[in-house]
């Protein structure tokens, strides 16, 4: 009812704004309300300010930015290879890509890389065994003034000189779904602090996955899965927004088969990779799950098969 009112003075409003590349002062100030930080406050530095803005100017902004947002894309001015503030595509797509390329150098015997941080420190990510035969003077004797690193945090990530994730796991539980795959240890750490959250839960001690099923939680394994085949979804239907360096292929049927109509992907040769993975996760799902293009049921029919197999193991 209020938007019969208020809609058609408010799109007067803004396409004169917008016409005449104003932006009212009004709407810049912000109304500021400090949180406190701790317990005590003793200076402003123990004062976390949040502005509130007018909530013309922040239909006024995304206005600006979806239409900014579709003519960028449509006409390719940003470079493919940037994802900030990009619809479908974020720092974890910019990490996963990150280490996918790592990999694949890695399975090529290829120079190890190094990983400049800052211009003060240097990481070599390398295999344990090209580490203790590769030096820092080979790449450049510049580097050799540089501090070399073991580990470093990465847009939110710790990754240390031979891609595992041991440091992040230590940092933070994530159940992020790059985390594959993981060795069988830190697997086990990660299912401890799961048993511990059910257990609370429960109020009673768990032991097995089933008992973390009964509140509607999937395992560590399901999880991870879950959120892969999550992204290969993406990946699939959503290839505008999805970055084209995650991109996944359809496995065409050159003969009209009865399974021709059913979605494979192909499996790449370079293993332990994104593309490798989701793939693989993909094609063992059944045909009625591959096949359907809605998201929603297709996440619900995942989710009851991954459900599924942890009851049968």
């Amino acid at each position: 009812m209020v938007a019969d009112y208020l809609g058609s003075p408010l799109t007067d409003v803004i396409n004169t704004c917008i016409k005449n590349l104003y932006f009212s002062s009004a709407w810049k100030l912000a109304r500021i309300c400090a949180i406190p930080k701790g317990s005590q406050i003793k200076s402003e530095k123990d004062l976390r300010p949040i502005s509130t803005l007018p909530v013309l100017s922040k239909v006024y902004e995304r206005l600006i930015f979806r239409q900014l947002s579709v003519l960028i894309d449509k006409n390719n001015v940003l470079n493919k290879n940037i994802s900030a503030y990009r619809k479908g595509q974020s720092t974890t797509t910019v990490l996963q890509a990150i280490r996918d390329d790592i990999v694949k150098a890695m399975k090529r015997s290829e120079s190890t890389l190094a990983f400049n941080n800052d211009k003060t420190k240097v990481m070599i990510l390398s295999t344990p065994q090209m580490s203790r035969v590769h030096h820092l003077d080979e790449y450049d004797p510049n580097i050799v003034k540089l501090e070399r690193i073991k580990s470093c945090k990465l847009l939110g990530v710790h990754i240390n000189e031979h891609l595992k994730w041991d440091d992040h796991i230590k940092h933070t539980i994530t159940p992020i779904w790059f985390f594959f795959p993981l060795p069988q240890f830190l697997l086990r750490r990660l299912k401890r602090v799961q048993f511990a959250a059910a257990s609370f839960v429960l109020s009673h001690y768990v032991k097995n996955f089933r008992d973390v099923l009964k509140i509607g939680w999937l395992s560590i394994n399901e999880r991870r899965d879950l959120n892969l085949l999550e992204s290969c979804f993406k990946a699939l239907h959503n290839t505008e927004t999805w970055p084209y360096y995650l991109k996944i292929i359809k496995q065409e049927c050159r003969k009209e088969l009865r399974s021709s109509n059913s979605i494979r992907l192909v499996v790449p040769t370079e293993n332990s990779t994104f593309q490798d993975n989701a793939s693989k996760l993909f094609n063992n799902l059944p045909e009625s799950i591959r096949n359907f293009k809605g998201y929603r049921p297709f996440l619900r029919l995942s989710r009851n098969f991954l459900c599924n197999r942890v009851q049968s193991d």
